[in-house]
């Protein structure tokens, strides 16, 4: 994997499990791993797996260049507290447009410039529902 990201990312960023998320505590491992070795990539991790990042993060540091976000479990809620206690970012869902943080769903879907997603300084990122 290592190999393939060094390879073929030529933005500089890589997000983790477009769908899915992480299956246990030794996958984790394995994409802290591949943060280390790829210093020049930023990492976006999204999950729902709080009991894993926190059993990882009592194991480990978390690679600087990984930036872990903790999804909410329902729409309208937020996962920030989890988040601080962990030393990692938060997202969530809303219905309220006026809290939506992300500009993706202006742009077509796509990023675009922006990359707030991956930045460990924006504590939490609000998507619309859709």
């Amino acid at each position: 994997m290592i190999e393939l990201i060094q390879r073929k990312e030529k933005s500089g960023v890589f997000r983790w499990h477009d769908s899915g998320d992480i299956s246990s505590t030794d996958h984790l491992h394995m994409l802290f791993d591949i943060a280390e070795a790829l210093p020049s990539i930023r990492f976006w991790l999204p999950t729902k797996e709080f009991a894993m990042v926190r059993e990882v993060l009592q194991q480990r540091k978390r690679p600087s260049n990984l930036n872990i976000r903790l999804s909410a479990f329902k729409i309208d809620a937020s996962a920030v507290e989890h988040a601080r206690r962990l030393g990692v970012t938060a997202s969530g869902v809303t219905t309220d447009k006026a809290k939506v943080t992300c500009v993706a769903y202006k742009q077509g879907g796509v990023c675009g410039d922006c990359r707030a997603c991956w930045d460990t300084s924006v504590e939490e990122v609000v998507y619309p529902k859709h």
